[in-house]
C-alpha cells in the first residue's frame, strides 16, 4: 500500500467510525468492534502521556476496565476525569464553607463551622 492509499483508508474509516457514532452513540462496525463516545471524552486534541505506575495500581486498573470491557487507557482516562471533577467539587465544598465561617454572626456556629474547616484542612 503507498503513503497516499494509507492515508485514504484512515480517512475513509475515520469517517465511517464518526458517523456512526453521531447517528446512534454507540454503533458496532463490521469488524466487531464496539464504538462508543460518552461525551466526557475530549474531542478536541489528545496528548500522548507516559505514566509509571505502581504495580498494585496498574493491575488494580487493568481489572476495572476488564469488567468494564474497555481498554486500560480508557479507564486512566475516566478515572483521572472523575477525580478532577471530585477535586473541583471538593474544593468548592471547602469556599462554601469558608464563605459561611466568615458570614456567621452566632459564636456556636461559627465555632461549629471553624471545627469543620480545620477538619477538612487537617483531616480527622
Amino acid at each position: 500500500m503507498f503513503a497516499g492509499d494509507l492515508r485514504l483508508f484512515v480517512r475513509h474509516h475515520w469517517a465511517l467510525a464518526a458517523r456512526a457514532i453521531s447517528a446512534r452513540g454507540c454503533e458496532r462496525e463490521a469488524s466487531g468492534t464496539k464504538m462508543v463516545h460518552n461525551g466526557a471524552m475530549a474531542s478536541k486534541g489528545a496528548i500522548r502521556q507516559s505514566v509509571t505506575l505502581p504495580m498494585k495500581l496498574a493491575m488494580s486498573v487493568r481489572t476495572m476496565a476488564r469488567r468494564e470491557r474497555t481498554s486500560a487507557n480508557r479507564m486512566l482516562v475516566e478515572l483521572l476525569e472523575e477525580g478532577i471533577e471530585a477535586r473541583k467539587k471538593k474544593e468548592e465544598a471547602f469556599y462554601d464553607l469558608a464563605r459561611r465561617f466568615r458570614a456567621a454572626t452566632d459564636p456556636k456556629e461559627a465555632e461549629r463551622l471553624g471545627g469543620e474547616l480545620g477538619r477538612m484542612v487537617f483531616g480527622a
